[in-house]
This record gives structure tokens, sequence and C-alpha cells, in this order.
């Protein structure tokens, strides 16, 4: 008999231990650690598009990091004035498109502007070199493993690199290892991370529109070091952009 009542307390003292442990486990996965070497995140944000402000703010609570607005340009109320005083060649303005694209290049030209002038205000700001800035775009669902991707995978990336997309539309991920890889090409500018340190080159490399933003960054594989998560851990939802469809 007492034999049997030391078995069953020590089963209890097991149960309990294993209880214990289960749920510390439960807590410490609830609490979700910020992305590492992540400063902050800034969403890309029509100021005519506020219905959009309060979803993306909701889906940015993954992240864990401070969350800010930016306000986007919007191409729709540029002028010919506007194009000159903003270095926009010729060749990439609206009157240089085919008559059916026009508007679309109104779009193009006002989402160009809104990542650049956002990338030139990121340089300036007194954070560390080494540290990253998160940009996004307003139309974007974000995986709920995306903290734990991103740590896992910038554990072995070149640690010179410049900018690592978390999303992108497609395109093919080469060499990846721990879940990030070089793309064979840039389609989409929905979720990227840029190096502080890393800002001037990168500015420099987007200074003159020539083309698309996420096209202009596809060309400049030998002056910018640019890397992605595979899978794409950041999508676009199924909408049109605000800022290029206007």
């Amino acid at each position: 008999m007492k034999q049997i009542t030391k078995n069953i307390i020590l089963f209890c003292i097991l149960f309990f231990i294993i209880f214990i442990s289960l749920y510390f486990k439960s807590m410490e996965e609830s609490f979700t650690s910020p992305p590492i070497g992540i400063e902050d995140a800034w969403y890309i944000n029509l100021d005519r598009s506020a219905d959009r402000r309060e979803s993306i703010e909701k889906e940015t609570e993954k992240l864990g990091i401070p969350i800010n607005r930016w306000p986007a340009v919007d191409g729709s109320k540029l002028t010919d004035e506007d194009y000159s005083k903003l270095n926009i060649p010729a060749w990439s303005r609206p009157s240089f498109a085919l008559e059916s694209k026009q508007k679309g290049r109104k779009g193009e030209i006002g989402c160009y502007l809104s990542h650049k002038t956002l990338i030139e205000y990121l340089g300036s700001l007194p954070v560390q070199e080494n540290t990253g800035h998160l940009i996004l775009e307003d139309d974007i669902k974000i995986d709920d493993d995306i903290v734990t991707a991103w740590n896992n995978a910038v554990k072995s990336v070149d640690p010179d690199w410049d900018i690592i997309f978390i999303g992108l539309a497609g395109n093919k991920v080469n060499d990846v290892k721990n879940g990030i890889g070089k793309p064979s090409w840039i389609t989409g500018t929905h979720a990227y991370v840029v190096k502080h340190s890393s800002i001037p080159k990168i500015y420099e490399s987007i200074k003159i529109m020539y083309d698309p933003i996420d096209e202009v960054f596809g060309r400049n594989p030998n002056k910018l070091k640019i890397y992605a998560l595979d899978p794409s851990k950041i999508h676009q939802r199924a909408m049109n952009s605000t800022i290029i469809y206007n």
C-alpha cells in the first residue's frame, strides 16, 4: 500500500513538472521577440486612403516594433512644373508614355517619389549604422511567423547587405540558406528593409527615375547587395494600389 501511494505521489510530481514546463513554453511563444536589427517600420499611405490605415496598423502589430506612417506622394496631382522641380526626366513623364498608360505613369511616379523621399528621410535619423528600417506599402498581409523567419534568416546573411526584401511578387530566389538568398529580379516594393549605413548609396541608385522603383532596384545588382527571404513573409493583398492606380 505504501509503495502504491509513493508511486502515485511520484506520478503527480512528474505530471506537475511536465505541466509547468509546457505552460512556460507556451507563455514564451506567446511573447514574440522583436525582429533582430530592425529599428522601426514605416508604411506608405495616401492621405485619401484612410480606410487602409486601420488595416495595416492592425496587421503590423505582429512585428513588435514602432510603426510610423509616411504620407505618399499623390501622382495624380503632380504637374509638369512639379516634374521639373523633382528632376523627373522627360522620358519618364506621362507625356512620353502612350495615352493609355499616362494615368498609370502618374501613379508610378507618385510611388517612386514616395519611396525615394522616405529613404532620404530615414538617412537623416540618428540611429546606429548597422540597424535596418522596414519599408511597407499599405496593401499587405503579414505571416504570423514573420519575426521568427526574419531572425533565423538574418543570422546567416552577408553582414554587408544593403537591402533585404521580406516580400516579392513571385520572383525566384537563388542560393537560399536558412530562408534567405539572392533574388533573380525585383518585382514589388511592398516590404523591404534598408540598412541605415547603406542609405547614401541606396539613395544615389534611385536618385534619377528611369523605371518604376522596383525595376531600378533590380538594375543595380553590382552597386547594391540585395537579398530576399524565401518564401516571402509579407504579401500584397488582392487589391489595386491606390498610389499607382489613382
